[in-house]
């Protein structure tokens, strides 16, 4: 209970989801005033979406969600604008059918296990294990081909699986906001430095960094990531 209590509070003062607003509009300003389409890979109860639909202009929004109790919680949330889709799939490299490791903590869950040395540390990761169907952004067509504005990922390690299977997507995408981590808290999860190294050789550039998870000694884990295509 200690380690669950810990990371909640954790993620309200460092992620900027609840707490640091001022930290968020710092990277909210980069992005564009004009209308954009924006996808969103692990949209869990959708506050973030909100946030930025105060904050931005979206044209049109698709968003994933495989844990079944948020899923349904976007559907009713979303159901009377036809401007936002909710799909209850995993994104990752491969189209196909995955365990998927619902944790203690939902927000914590992954396509990935949990690493017991490092998250484990941290955090309660005990929780359940079941199949979920996944899908490639590139199978999806996302919003039927059109530029993408903003692209988000926070799938709990599993972001460079999502964009290996979104070559072609990413060439119409502008702007990127992920989830990295600076230790592999999930077993064969790609490091900040990955991250980066790939999105470099999509075109695109790191333009800033926003102080996410941190460990109970107060060692920085995590932060969110903006991304830009280069010449943009």
């Amino acid at each position: 209970m200690l380690k669950i209590t810990y990371k909640i509070l954790n993620r309200v003062l460092y992620s900027g989801k609840f707490g640091d607003v001022k930290l968020r509009r710092e990277l909210i300003q980069l992005l564009p005033k004009t209308p954009i389409n924006y996808c969103d890979i692990g949209g869990f109860d959708g506050s973030f979406y909100q946030f930025l639909q105060k904050e931005l202009n979206i044209k049109q929004g698709i968003i994933f969600e495989p844990q079944e109790k948020y899923f349904q919680l976007l559907k009713n949330k979303f159901e009377k604008n036809a401007a936002v889709s909710v799909y209850p799939y995993a994104v990752s490299d491969l189209p196909g059918e995955l365990d998927f490791y619902e944790n203690a903590l939902p927000a914590t869950s992954s396509l990935l296990p949990a690493d017991e040395q490092l998250l484990g540390k941290e955090i309660d990761i005990s929780g359940t294990k079941r199949s979920v169907q996944v899908v490639t952004l590139d199978s999806m067509n996302v919003l039927a081909g059109e530029p993408l504005g903003l692209m988000k990922l926070d799938i709990q390690g599993a972001e460079l699986h999502a964009l290996t299977g979104a070559i072609n997507t990413l060439q119409r995408t502008e702007y990127i906001w992920i989830e990295v981590s600076f230790k592999p808290l999930y077993k064969g999860s790609p490091v900040f430095d990955d991250i980066v190294s790939f999105l470099e050789s999509q075109q695109f550039i790191m333009i800033n960094i926003l102080p996410g998870f941190k460990s109970v000694e107060g060692e920085l884990l995590q932060a969110d990531v903006l991304f830009k295509k280069r010449g943009i």
